[in-house]
């Protein structure tokens, strides 16, 4: 159902998802996540903070049954556990996660979000790769932080375990290693390639 519907849905609405998906990233106060829906398509962005996990809630249910099938994201993260709630939602509900890696950063407690897809679309990867030192887009991985952390980078390591389990609750356990490859206030953003062969995207181009 979720490749049929993107079938007909991209590459058609594809730029211009991607034109409000950019708006709201514009647009959108520091403390705040915006939901916003294009056709099928769902886009998150944002900082994730308590209480966004029932606002999404509350944006699905208010629409049509079935309209959605797909969460676009563009985030540097935010709370884990509201993350991991958010990614429940998601994975109840069938649904895509798409991250454009050319144009967006879906980083820290975000690539929880793009664990929850039952299908995860990676796309537009083919010039990122793996590292630290790069342009901030695509999916970026980092050691748990919290900002009560007596630590010089606010290193937490019970932050990083709970990154950890989510990581195996949604199916992708390899996802894991990558959570040590950067400091809480750096990030190692993966190519298409090592998250195809991780399993953390199951695809880097749409069907």
């Amino acid at each position: 159902m979720v490749l049929a519907c993107l079938r007909r849905f991209y590459p058609r609405a594809l730029t211009a998802a991607a034109a409000l998906a950019a708006g709201l990233v514009a647009t959108t106060p520091a403390c705040a996540l915006e939901i916003g829906g294009k056709g099928a398509l769902v886009l998150l962005a944002g900082p994730i903070k308590p209480g966004d996990s029932s606002r999404f809630r509350d944006f699905l249910k208010a629409a049509p049954a079935g309209r959605y099938h797909a969460v676009a994201l563009a985030s540097g993260g935010g709370v884990i556990i509201e993350a991991v709630e958010i990614a429940r939602i998601i994975r109840a509900e069938h649904m895509a996660t798409v991250v454009d890696a050319e144009r967006f950063l879906c980083a820290s407690a975000c690539t929880i979000l793009f664990a929850g897809g039952t299908e995860r679309f990676y796309i537009n990867a083919g010039r990122i790769v793996d590292g630290s030192n790069q342009r901030r887009t695509g999916l970026g991985f980092h050691d748990g932080n919290n900002a009560l952390s007596l630590d010089a980078h606010h290193y937490s390591g019970r932050a990083s375990g709970l990154v950890i389990d989510a990581y195996y609750e949604f199916g992708i356990p390899a996802a894991a290693q990558l959570v040590s490859r950067a400091a809480p206030n750096q990030l190692y953003i993966v190519s298409g390639e090592t998250a195809l062969r991780l399993g953390i995207a199951t695809r880097l181009t749409f069907p």
